[in-house]
Order: structure tokens, then C-alpha cells, then sequence
């Protein structure tokens, strides 16, 4: 799915096929259920999850800290995601600041495609698993 640098042996850097990613997707809570939030920065939480193969685990949810700011919170979520190390957003929409700060940094963009009712995470990270979602080329946010 993806391929990552990493240290095999003493010092030697090689490119190695691996098997999992770290995907963020933007989320809200109805009870116990999260579900993805419409909106990539406007979303309450994040959830991070590790996908591999046709697999996944939930890893963390974590709250948005910067959901309350007017302007640049895209920027700010983005420094928080890369943070975490992520490979890969899966998002409903996403805004332009958003969406290029997160392609020139080497994440992977997946757009949700549209769907009826509310889109629980274990469905978009199904979508995942079995290629069913596209990379985003452009923001899907349009002003």
C-alpha cells in the first residue's frame, strides 16, 4: 500500500514494502459510535487508526484543539496529525490549506465517496482496506 524508509541492520536505509499505514479520520461521537465528521476541519476528534491489509485498529480518538479557531485551523490540525506520524486521511471535505499542507508533507488523501445517513469509521476504514476509496487530487472545499 505504501512504501516507508526505515533502518535495516547498522545503518542501512533501504525502501521496504510494509504492510500497515496510520490513517486520521475526522470524526464526532453519537453515544458510543463514531462516526466521520462532514467537514475535515471542523471535526470534534480525530480518529487514528493503523490499517493493514484488509485490517484495521483503532489506535486513538483524540480531541480537536483547534475546532473553535476562526481562520488557519487546518495548518494546525495538519502540524497535530504529522505529529502522530499519520500516512493517510480518509475525508468527506476538506479545504485548500488543509488539503495542501497535508500532500506536500507526503500524506495520502482519500475521499469518502457520497453516501446516504451517517458514515461510521469502521465503514470508511473498510472502504480502505479493499480499495474502494480514491486519492483526492485537489481540495474538495470550494469558497
Amino acid at each position: 500500500m505504501f512504501k516507508r524508509l526505515f533502518k535495516c541492520g547498522k545503518s542501512l536505509l533501504r525502501m521496504c514494502e510494509v504492510c500497515f499505514v496510520k490513517a486520521a479520520l475526522p470524526a464526532y461521537r453519537v453515544g458510543n459510535e463514531l462516526y466521520v465528521f462532514p467537514h475535515f476541519g471542523r471535526a470534534p476528534y480525530f480518529v487514528l487508526a493503523e490499517v493493514f491489509g484488509e485490517g484495521f485498529k483503532v489506535l486513538d480518538v483524540i480531541r480537536n484543539p483547534y475546532v473553535l479557531h476562526e481562520r488557519g485551523k487546518g495548518h494546525g490540525i495538519v502540524s497535530m496529525l504529522l505529529s502522530h506520524n499519520v500516512d493517510a486521511v480518509i475525508v468527506s471535505e476538506i479545504g485548500h490549506g488543509a488539503f495542501y499542507a497535508l500532500r506536500d508533507s507526503g500524506v495520502k488523501i482519500f475521499k469518502l465517496p457520497k453516501m446516504k445517513g451517517k458514515i461510521t469509521i469502521e465503514k470508511a476504514l473498510t472502504l480502505l482496506t479493499r480499495g474502494k476509496l480514491e486519492e483526492a487530487h485537489e481540495p474538495t472545499e470550494h469558497h
